[in-house]
């Protein structure tokens, strides 16, 4: 019994494990133009939309993978107004809860190095990136997110082609991320040193 302990013992113990985890909020999303603007030598451009009281910023959850992002569109475009023409928007530039999907991110590895005898070592070490397989969907584009007043466009077969708050699920988007980013890997890394 003494020696099968001593043998467990010798399997199961000196492991070392580590991990590199990362969960922060989406990135803000920047307040759709008001679509009258105020073009002049001194005022170039338009203005942000005003936020509408009481509206939802988004038409679904982004972070619950509980709608097809083909199909849908996230951004409320209701929850935008345009400003008076020849007034500026009231809105700020970005708002604390106007944001992209969250992304967390989740590594680990696992390893240990067994001695064969005086001066020869094998080290074993297995690394997981995106240990949890973590799907991504891409932010809305670019153009879907300037213009509120974009007309929301339908495919034949239900996905979507253009409008505020459209989804990329292929792909560079806005900033630049890619839809179902880092899919989950595993390296094996096993050395003998003598």
């Amino acid at each position: 019994m003494v020696g099968a302990n001593r043998v467990l013992s010798s399997v199961l113990s000196d492991w070392s494990v580590g991990g590199f985890v990362q969960y922060a909020s989406g990135f803000p999303l920047q307040v759709p133009n008001g679509q009258t603007s105020l073009e002049s030598y001194l005022f170039q451009g338009p203005s942000f939309a005003n936020r509408v009281p009481g509206q939802p910023l988004y038409t679904v959850d982004l972070n619950c993978h509980c709608y097809d992002p083909n199909k849908t569109f996230v951004l409320n475009k209701d929850a935008w107004a345009d400003p008076a023409p020849g007034t500026f928007g009231s809105s700020a530039g970005y708002y604390s809860d106007y944001r992209s999907q969250r992304r967390p991110m989740e590594n680990m590895n696992i390893g240990r190095t067994f001695r064969v005898r005086e001066g020869m070592n094998f080290s074993v070490r297995m690394e997981f990136t995106n240990v949890f397989n973590r799907a991504y969907w891409g932010d809305p584009t670019l153009a879907a997110l300037t213009n509120p007043r974009l007309a929301q466009v339908y495919q034949q077969n239900g996905n979507t082609s253009a409008g505020f708050g459209r989804v990329l699920t292929t792909g560079a988007t806005a900033f630049g991320t890619t839809a179902n980013l880092l899919p989950r890997q595993g390296v094996l890394v096993a050395r003998f040193t003598f």
